[in-house]
């Protein structure tokens, strides 16, 4: 039986060399690390230059769909005001929920701060007093309470080279944990960029034809409706090949990809 080998650099893996790697990244709710795909220097390397980059754009969406209570860092709608939402399985906590960055001083004295729960704003107020006198000084407040819960929104901003990149090594990953025997693109694209690794930026050969693939072959597949026969877990992400030869790809139950495992196949969604 061969050993197997890491498929970006091609080195033999061994028990010295080879990594559990979270295929669909640990800090988005995998829990289940595999062997054999990875050696420990290439799932360093992936994770520093594409995996941190995907995580921190979608952080606070897989927030509100953990299963856990999180602090949720949201826009609101139409404006400029970030909030900080106490979040649990996309549901709203009943909890104090106070702007972000609100509290801006006109002058020595004088601050406007804006709370969505009263309780909340006296809290804080009571901790700047505090604060002042201490230091022998003054300072008035002017509240602004807002009466209701305004729509909260979360919109990541998507690199579509990265975005690419970590759909290929998920595919590509989940690909060889099954040991699947057909074309595997991923197999093509980062020997390549390991070949190039050390460069400030690495991808410049990938990026207009990462640009490319985004367009034509992974946002076509981008869907966020329930395909027939499929249940999606919120704050789970898996892969499955199904009968129609597509590589379905789904990260924390929310962000759904169907990837042709042969790129001729139609960009149709058949299931």
């Amino acid at each position: 039986m061969s050993a197997k080998q890491c498929y970006v650099c091609h080195k033999n893996l061994t028990s010295k060399n080879d990594s559990r790697e979270h295929i669909f990244l640990d800090s988005l709710g995998d829990p289940s690390p595999v062997s054999g795909i990875l050696c420990r220097d290439c799932n360093n390397w992936l994770g520093e230059k594409v995996d941190y980059a995907f995580y921190n754009t979608f952080k606070e969406l897989y927030k509100t769909v953990s299963g856990k209570l999180e602090l949720v860092k949201m826009a609101v709608s139409n404006t400029s005001d970030t909030f900080i939402i106490p979040m649990k399985n996309q549901v709203i906590q009943n909890s104090p929920i106070k702007a972000q960055n609100t509290f801006h001083q006109h002058n020595n004295e004088l601050f406007t701060a804006r709370f969505l729960d009263m309780t909340d704003a006296k809290e804080f107020i009571e901790k700047k007093k505090k604060r002042a006198r201490k230091n022998n000084q003054h300072i008035d407040f002017q509240i602004e309470k807002t009466a209701s819960i305004p729509q909260f929104e979360i919109i990541p901003q998507i690199d579509k080279v990265l975005f690419t990149l970590e759909i290929l090594k998920m595919a590509t990953g989940y690909l060889h944990s099954i040991n699947y025997k057909g074309y595997i693109l991923g197999d093509d694209i980062f020997p390549i960029l390991f070949r190039y690794k050390n460069q400030a930026d690495p991808y410049f050969l990938f990026k207009e034809i990462g640009i490319i693939y985004f367009d034509k072959i992974i946002l076509p597949c981008l869907t966020n409706r329930e395909l027939q026969n499929i249940h999606f877990l919120p704050g789970k992400s898996f892969a499955t090949i199904t009968n129609y030869h597509y590589l379905l790809i789904s990260i924390i139950g929310l962000i759904n990809v169907s990837i042709p495992l042969n790129l001729n196949a139609p960009l149709t969604d058949s299931y």
